[in-house]
């Protein structure tokens, strides 16, 4: 399922059954500056009542989704 980051409104990726939330970059530039497109994976923790994650699109910014939602 995809969601947005709650930090930067990114959107990011949450498979719950493989316990994993990534974000890819989109692929930019030209040439010798060209950066190629980037999947960031990181796992899921259950912290009882909601899912938390370490944001693949965010330095240091921890993110989470309740498990009702």
């Amino acid at each position: 399922m995809d969601i947005q980051c709650s930090n930067c409104v990114e959107t990011v990726s949450i498979n719950l059954a493989a316990g994993e939330v990534s974000h890819t970059t989109k692929a930019h530039g030209r040439g010798s500056k060209r950066v190629e497109a980037t999947t960031t994976t990181n796992p899921v923790f259950d912290e009882g009542a909601i899912y938390a994650w370490e944001a693949p699109c965010c330095v240091d910014y921890w993110d989470s989704y309740e498990k009702g939602a």
